[in-house]
């Protein structure tokens, strides 16, 4: 072999070498962009499945909250309703009035709502305690007491304000 054809063989064995590791390099490169982009992608489906599965829980709390309020809010009207039947019939079903503050001594409230609408909850029943225990000390001539005027009073407020809680719980507020 002569010299030409030696380094013709050089240069074309040079060309391939360079080629085939050029190649390999990308390659490697490549491989190596693949496995972070599918890294990369099945970081943020799981990002997206935990903050779906968060929004799914607010959901359901929520939904839940407007159950247990509904169902609790329900109950201080039937409540309101045995006073009301109080003013017209001069008659205070007390069965049933205890019947209703044991209904209202909620569980659910308890462990959905958080504390402060759950202790609201509670001055809000003992105010329409308060209403029972004043009308039946005051007898026939209750609503002319001002302790019964006083307890209606402070039940129509409290009422009131805990309505306002739930709306701000549930994010409805005015």
């Amino acid at each position: 072999m002569d010299g030409e054809t030696i380094r013709l063989i050089v240069v074309a064995l040079g060309g391939i070498v360079a080629g085939v590791s050029g190649s390999v390099i990308t390659g490697a490169f490549s491989s190596q962009n693949t496995e972070s982009t599918i890294a990369a992608a099945r970081h943020a489906a799981e990002t997206q499945r935990e903050a779906d599965r968060d929004m799914e829980h607010e959901r359901w709390l929520r939904d839940r909250k407007v159950q247990c309020y509904t169902n609790f809010l329900s109950h201080l009207r039937e409540l309101e309703r045995i006073v009301s039947d109080f003013h017209e019939r001069k008659r205070l079903d007390t069965k049933r009035i205890t019947e209703m503050t044991q209904t209202l001594a909620n569980d659910e409230l308890m462990l959905i709502a958080p504390r402060h609408i759950y202790n609201f909850a509670g001055r809000v029943v003992a105010d329409a305690v308060a209403i029972v225990r004043t009308a039946t000390e005051a007898h026939s001539n209750a609503e002319q007491s001002p302790a019964y005027r006083g307890a209606v009073d402070d039940f129509i407020a409290r009422y009131s304000a805990f309505e306002r809680l739930i709306r701000a719980d549930l994010g409805a507020e005015d």
